[in-house]
């Protein structure tokens, strides 16, 4: 099953052809201990079933918000079949071919709607290790390439290896931090997509937009280009006629 993050709107379909044909269903939603929209404390675990339904024209702000999910939906035909979200892991408890039909729409459903390729745990997690892998590699390879400086490992004094390892390594290990913040990107972008693992809306092209706009509208009048260019003109013409007189 695909394991990219995805469109809200893919996953919206997706989850409605899970449910399509389901006799009944249970889902177990692990979430955190705070509301963060009305600041108030809830239940870490909400149990969903037909008692209290899913919201179908629109995502669930029960499973929008949460961490973990374990889905159990038994089909007309008698099939049971387990969801586990994030990881979406699934196992067929009682196979049948409504419930084959559901995963196997689920699956194609989120295809369709991937939106990234690389925001993963794995890829994060690559990154943070990358540079220390990377220097793994240059020694190595200086080693191969020149025979004297692996054959003085051990002498003394050591013999200095080929003039390209010290500065290739310093550039490397200097670049860890790059890395660092490209893998806790990555990771809280994660964190951000929720159990549904879709893609944050702040990041979508339009919200970036409309943020853009909301800064731009909300800068005084003072403070437009214009304004700005000759308010530095002026003080860079100041700065030198100061500079020049005589009582400095």
């Amino acid at each position: 099953m695909v394991e990219k993050l995805v469109s809200p709107e893919a996953m919206q379909h997706a989850l409605a052809d899970l449910f399509q044909d389901c006799r009944q269903y249970l889902i177990v939603v692990d979430r955190g201990k705070m509301n963060w929209d009305t600041g108030e404390i809830q239940s870490p675990v909400v149990v969903v079933t037909e008692a209290s339904p899913l919201e179908h024209d629109r995502l669930d702000m029960r499973l929008l918000k949460a961490h973990k999910i374990r889905s159990i939906n038994t089909y007309s035909d008698g099939g049971v079949l387990e969801v586990l979200l994030p990881s979406r892991q699934w196992d067929l408890l009682n196979d049948s071919q409504q419930a084959r039909n559901a995963l196997r729409q689920f699956d194609g459903a989120l295809k369709t709607g991937i939106r990234s390729r690389v925001i993963t745990l794995n890829i994060a997690a690559f990154l943070a290790v990358l540079p220390f892998g990377l220097l793994v590699l240059e020694y190595a390879l200086a080693l191969i390439v020149d025979p004297a400086f692996d054959k003085g490992r051990t002498s003394t004094p050591a013999v200095p290896g080929p003039p390209w390892l010290n500065p290739v390594a310093q550039l490397t290990f200097y670049s860890w931090p790059i890395f660092l913040i490209l893998s806790l990107i990555i990771f809280l972008i994660l964190r951000k997509a929720g159990a549904l693992r879709i893609w944050p809306e702040l990041l979508t092209a339009k919200t970036l937009l409309q943020t853009a706009y909301r800064i731009r509208v909300s800068v005084p009048a003072a403070l437009t280009s214009r304004n700005v260019v000759g308010g530095i003109a002026v003080a860079v013409v100041t700065a030198i006629i100061l500079h020049y007189l005589p009582f400095h």
